[in-house]
């Protein structure tokens, strides 16, 4: 963020202050914030209907309150679209409204370092979806 020309003001802050903080709209000086860092899974941002992120809908939006009435109404063309062919025009049209609006930054991705017993088989390498594991 610094390198961004942000001035950053650390704070460290167990999870349900930072939601009382992320939640506070008022200026700074009342507790209140102009950015904040978080993250979403991967498994979050799989389509539109629950990538929290790529939401205009201002005061029901999640923190920072982003309004874009074009993405909402993109959001709702995805929701009855014909066809996958169509969602996928549709979702081009709303990556191409993020960075009018930008209701976000995506800042890059992680990796979650994890080890498994040698008899734990079938996680994914990607992501952390456990249907398919067995141990054996």
């Amino acid at each position: 963020m610094r390198r961004a020309g942000i001035n950053v003001d650390f704070v460290s802050l167990d999870f349900a202050a930072w939601l009382t903080r992320r939640n506070n709209r008022d200026a700074i000086e009342r507790g209140g914030w102009n950015a904040t860092a978080t993250f979403l899974p991967g498994t979050d941002l799989w389509d539109p209907a629950a990538h929290l992120a790529l939401r205009g809908n201002g005061a029901r939006a999640w923190a920072g309150w982003p309004e874009s009435p074009r993405l909402e109404s993109l959001r709702d063309a995805w929701f009855v679209a014909p066809d996958e062919a169509a969602r996928k025009a549709i979702c081009r049209d709303m990556q191409m409204q993020l960075w009018q609006d930008v209701p976000y930054s995506p800042g890059g991705r992680w990796r979650h370092p994890t080890a498994y017993r040698k008899r734990v088989r079938g996680v994914p390498r990607r992501t952390r979806l456990f249907h398919n594991v067995r141990v054996g």
